[in-house]
């Protein structure tokens, strides 16, 4: 089964990821902004795409051509004050980014899940 995850860079990415290709039956691809910082050692069984969750149309691209079976998103700006200094950018990646990720969903029929740590 394919499981695309967004957030990967970040704590709670890096551990499902983990868990996921631990698990040894998910083909698993993973999203984060900028290169890969999985620190898992075998995340070379992780296929990593650097995606920008605030270019909407790569991002509906991207999941059109992966179809996978479940995406679990989990990429945002966490960091308030990010959020603060530029609103503009924080609403393009986490409604923004969300809406696209949804419409593509449901496009590919994939299963969509939402997990935020804030």
């Amino acid at each position: 089964m394919k499981v695309f995850v967004t957030g990967a860079n970040g704590l709670v990415g890096q551990n499902l990821i983990r868990l996921l290709i631990e698990e040894g039956k998910f083909d698993v691809h993973a999203s984060g902004k900028g290169p890969s910082r999985i620190a898992y050692k075998k995340k070379y069984a992780c296929t990593y795409h650097n995606l920008d969750l605030a270019n909407h149309k790569k991002v509906q691209q991207l999941i059109e051509h992966l179809e996978p079976a479940v995406i679990i998103h989990l990429g945002c700006i966490s960091q308030p004050n990010d959020c603060e200094s530029d609103k503009t950018n924080c609403w393009k990646i986490n409604v923004g980014g969300t809406r696209a990720l949804v419409r593509a969903a449901q496009k590919v029929r994939s299963y969509f899940m939402y997990i935020s740590t804030d």
